[in-house]
This record gives structure tokens, C-alpha cells and sequence, in this order.
């Protein structure tokens, strides 16, 4: 009868269901010595039982984020009691332990990776934001539309994603808060203008000088940038020597 019972819970998946059902002939065996089963809700094939089904609720389906090793550990679980020779409760009392600190360690991965989801969700809001605000006072920056395509797009793209990647550096706390935020710490969007000028060809030939003292810390500061988002190289290479 107790194990009809927790056949009709709908609560229980399936795989659940069948789990405890193949435990039915490891119960069997155990109540022929040991009839506190029966009258004793801390006897350690009560708690057993009361383990599996109670946190099996936690998982709202069979495709949820680790429940496959959930049922693993069960079924093994299951089949070591159903092998095993049962005179007592000493086995379930192993077994539960064993699975105790298994499903523990595995709600503690779990937790530990939905966080990191978590983290990596707010980082990604925040990168958008930063991103859509700089890409609106480049946009602004009167030199944008003076210089080729490809530079224009170089600007807006990677150069961008560049500092967003160096802005969100100093965030290792993606709780933290971006009140007092250096919005270009290394400097990348201050050099655009620079980068700009040098990209047009009818500007720069009068200043030959300032040209040749921008270039190498102008090509450095792009390289490392690049280097930090891990852009192509091929790409960048291109892109430098253009």
C-alpha cells in the first residue's frame, strides 16, 4: 500500500516512479528482519525513500539541468541495495548517507553554475549598454564619416567591443555597481580620434611629424586591444598594415 501511494503521487517523474518501484524488492527483504520500517519515520529506509521523492520535486522535468545525474546516482543506489544481502537497515543506512553527500555536492555544482550563468547574463546587459551609449558619441565624432568604410566599421565594431571588454575588466563583481566607473580605462576611445585622422591620407601629408610620432603608440594601443577580445589575427594584421 505504500508503495501504491507513491505510485498515484503526479508529482513524481517517471523515471522517479520507476526508481522507487525497484526498490519495492530491497524493502521486502528488509521488513522480513526489521519491522520498524513500518513505525519509524527516521528508520533509514523511510528517510531513503523520503530523499528520493522529496528531492526529485526539484526538478520540473526529465530534460532539467542535472537531473540525469540525479536519477544515475538513484538507479545505482537501487541496484546496490537489490544485490546487496539485507539482514537489517545498515545498507539503506550507507546508501542514504552516500546519496546524501552525492545530491549535495551535485545541488552545490548546480548552484554554482546557474550563479555563473547568472553573473555572465548581467555582464552581457551591461556590456550592451556600454556599448550602445559609446557607439552613440562615436557616431557624433565628426572625423567618423571623413575616413573610409572599412575604418568607419572598424571603429564601431571591434575597436568598440575592445573597450567595452577593457570597461568591463574592472568589474570582477558583476553585482557590482558602475557608479564611479572609468568608461575608457585604457584609453581606447580616446585615441578614435587619432585613428581617424590618420586614416585620411589628405590631412595627414601636411603633418608628417605628428604622423610619424602617433603611428607606433596608435598601433600598439590596437594591437593590444585586438589581442584582448581575441580578434583574428589574420584580421588584425590586415587591418593594421591598411
Amino acid at each position: 500500500r505504500m508503495m501504491e501511494n507513491i505510485a498515484q503521487d503526479t508529482r513524481l517523474l517517471p523515471p522517479v516512479l520507476r526508481a522507487v518501484q525497484n526498490l519495492a524488492q530491497a524493502l521486502q527483504r528488509l521488513v522480513r528482519h526489521d519491522l520498524g520500517f513500518f513505525n519509524d519515520a527516521a528508520h533509514p529506509a523511510r528517510r531513503l525513500l523520503d530523499e528520493m521523492t522529496e528531492r526529485s520535486l526539484g526538478f520540473a522535468s526529465e530534460a532539467a539541468p542535472g537531473f540525469s545525474q540525479f536519477m544515475k546516482l538513484m538507479d545505482e543506489a537501487v541496484a546496490h541495495l537489490t544485490n546487496v544481502d539485507i539482514q537489517d537497515a545498515g545498507p539503506f543506512d550507507t546508501v542514504l548517507k552516500a546519496l546524501q553527500n552525492a545530491w549535495d555536492t551535485q545541488q552545490q555544482r548546480l548552484r554554482a553554475h546557474q550563479q555563473a550563468k547568472d553573473r555572465a547574463k548581467r555582464q552581457e546587459q551591461r556590456r550592451r549598454s556600454y556599448i550602445a551609449r559609446m557607439a552613440e558619441r562615436l557616431q557624433a565624432l565628426p572625423g567618423l564619416a571623413e575616413v573610409p568604410q572599412d575604418v568607419a566599421a572598424f571603429v564601431t565594431g571591434p575597436w568598440l567591443e575592445a573597450a567595452a571588454h577593457a570597461y568591463l575588466a574592472q568589474f570582477p563583481d558583476a553585482d557590482a555597481p558602475d557608479e564611479g566607473a572609468d568608461e575608457d580605462p585604457k584609453g581606447y576611445l580616446a585615441l578614435v580620434s587619432t585613428l581617424l585622422w590618420s586614416a585620411q591620407p589628405e590631412r595627414t601629408r601636411h603633418e608628417a611629424e605628428r604622423l610619424s610620432a602617433a603611428i607606433p603608440a596608435l598601433l600598439a594601443s590596437l594591437r593590444e586591444g585586438l589581442d584582448a577580445i581575441q580578434y583574428p589575427e589574420a584580421k588584425s594584421s590586415a587591418f593594421l598594415e591598411r
